[in-house]
């Protein structure tokens, strides 16, 4: 039977031989779980500040922010080299495959085409035989 107040799950945990560990919270406690895992608004994060990596906006700017911008650019390395190359590379190399299969379907098509004027050549050559045209009897 369960008691008022007291909220029990079976954790993945394993026992002894094996059993399954059955554990039980009191709703007080349940409660402080709820409240230290509850989303903090965003006027309270502010509040809080810059703690660890979250860097938020204070309110508060340097005298010399803009020297110390410009300092932050200076020490930023230029990037070399144009911007999407990767992507440009990527799209060369597809149209230069694709024009190779067009240009091997090309040859194909070709081949075809020749292959089938030595068949009809063959059956003209047949149809006219050693004696002239084969007539129609």
């Amino acid at each position: 039977a369960a008691r008022p107040g007291v909220a029990r799950w079976a954790s993945s945990a394993k026992g002894e031989e094996g059993t399954v560990v059955r554990r039980e919270i009191t709703s007080s406690e349940l409660d402080n779980v709820l409240e230290r895992t509850k989303a903090k608004p965003a006027a309270s994060a502010l509040a809080e500040g810059i703690s660890g990596s979250n860097l938020i906006y204070q309110g508060e700017w340097v005298e010399n922010w803009e020297a110390l911008l410009e300092q932050a650019r200076a020490a930023y390395p230029e990037r070399d080299g144009p911007r999407r190359s990767r992507l440009r590379r990527r799209h060369e190399a597809k149209r230069k495959a694709i024009r190779a299969q067009h240009w091997q379907q090309k040859l194909e098509r070709i081949e075809a085409h020749h292959r089938e004027l030595l068949v009809r050549k063959k059956r003209a050559v047949e149809r006219q035989g050693w004696f002239g045209p084969r007539l129609a009897s």
